[in-house]
């Protein structure tokens, strides 16, 4: 099978869950037996004789490079339709965009990946921001040309593609789960002993915004330092601008910016727990990368997080308090059999998460068979 993946470089360089998910996806699917892949993307990404700079972590597959600029490639093709990708996919049986994109095609099939639909969320706390409007209006569109142009729309959790089908009918032969997987450095982190000489810690990862619900996790710092418990917050990834700066005028809260793939793993499995109070999340890797690494996942009941945890961390009632969020943090920290517990079904429900199974999903799909990967 000849697949020619259409890649916006720009989201491979982005230290994101969907970065990891295009570059996890295409490397796996590189090394599969009976498929050839090839990769299209903007020539802006490549260096003078064609091919992707050392550092690209996509380096190693084969690549063809289109002489337009991606912001106006992608524009042109969700505007106009056009260009024709046919020309670059070198007779490609299937054109594959692991992200949200409706590359126009006439004799390959097209097949995407949604990863959120967070934007058209009406009743979501953040939706009555102005700029949700604009936001709501693109992505509407967006996902009209995949529903008109993509044979077969994937995405990363049941209830994704339970949205996917619900806002735009979507029939159920076209859709298909692939989820998301965890790296192996995660599952190597739980096989080494946890530092305890610093201060207990709750983890957050992604930020302090207000999708993920930054406002939940500073009062819970607030709350803590009330009540004057050794308990710390840290926080991996960007802010809101007005979110970091009560986060770095707050006691026990340490904002870590972006963290590596070489520094995660160590600071999950030193955690007394990962924190995940958001709102909007389509499937929350950090969730599964918790479980891996051999720490308890306290997340929100929202979105696909249950989808995710199941019985492998702590999954807060609707409606949980700061105060209720403390005690579990606590007795996490304090009670070492409760913790051990919890973070031996996280170990066991990790498995379930790996990028080969995706890939196997994916491959099954465009294949027209389906993978019991499970």
């Amino acid at each position: 099978m000849k697949i020619a993946a259409y890649v916006q470089m720009n989201r491979v360089y982005n230290p994101t869950g969907v970065g990891k998910h295009v570059i996890n996806m295409l490397r796996c699917l590189h090394k599969m037996p009976g498929v050839e892949l090839h990769m299209m993307t903007s020539t802006q990404f490549l260096r003078p004789d064609g091919t992707l700079p050392p550092e690209n972590p996509l380096r190693d597959i084969p690549v063809t490079g289109i002489p337009i600029p991606q912001k106006q490639l992608d524009l042109a093709w969700l505007t106009l339709g056009r260009p024709l990708a046919d020309r670059w996919a070198g007779g490609a049986d299937w054109i594959y965009c692991p992200t949200e994109m409706p590359v126009p095609t006439r004799r390959s099939r097209l097949a995407v990946t949604c990863h959120t639909l967070w934007w058209l969320e009406k009743g979501a706390p953040w939706s009555g921001d102005p700029r949700m409007s604009r936001e709501r209006l693109k992505w509407r569109w967006r996902m009209a040309q995949i529903r008109r142009r993509a044979e077969a729309v994937f995405a990363v959790s049941e209830f994704l593609a339970q949205r996917v089908a619900e806002l735009f009918s979507i029939k159920p032969e076209r859709a298909a789960v692939v989820g998301n997987g965890v790296e192996p450095a995660y599952f190597h982190a739980a096989e080494t002993p946890r530092d305890t000489s610093q201060p207990p810690y709750l983890l957050v990862i992604g930020g302090l915004t207000e999708m993920k619900d930054g406002q939940a996790v500073l009062q819970l710092a607030e709350l803590l330092a009330v009540r004057k418990t050794a308990m710390q917050i840290w926080v991996a990834g960007g802010c809101d601008a007005e979110l970091g700066r009560r986060a770095a005028a707050t006691a026990g809260v340490r904002l870590l910016g972006y963290k590596s793939l070489a520094e995660l793993p160590r600071l999950l499995r030193n955690a007394v727990a990962l924190l995940m109070p958001s709102r909007g999340e389509a499937f929350g890797i950090p969730a599964a990368e918790a479980m891996a690494a051999g720490t308890p996942p306290i997340v929100s009941p929202w979105g696909a997080l249950p989808e995710v945890v199941g019985d492998g961390g702590i999954i807060l009632d609707k409606n949980a308090t700061a105060a209720d969020i403390a005690d579990i943090a606590l007795r996490l920290a304090s009670d070492e059999s409760y913790r051990s517990a919890i973070a031996q079904k996280g170990l066991e429900r990790a498995k379930m998460f790996t990028w080969e199974k995706c890939a196997d999903r994916v491959l099954a799909r465009l294949r027209g068979t389906d993978a019991n990967v499970c």
